[in-house]
């Protein structure tokens, strides 16, 4: 059974909210999926960079 959680950045401000989402990242199980909210497109950006390079 696959787990989602849910990470809200909306309205936090970088790099605060890329520090949050490494940190939800490493702790979730290799079956977890994590849904992630943001407005800011630069976020998203930097988000594929930390997956890429996780």
């Amino acid at each position: 059974m696959t787990l989602t959680s849910k990470l809200n950045l909306v309205g936090i401000a970088w790099p605060v909210c890329l520090l949050k989402f490494k940190s939800a990242v490493d702790g979730l199980c290799a079956c977890e999926v994590l849904e992630v909210s943001t407005q800011d497109p630069d976020v998203v950006v930097n988000i594929t960079m930390i997956i890429d390079r996780s």
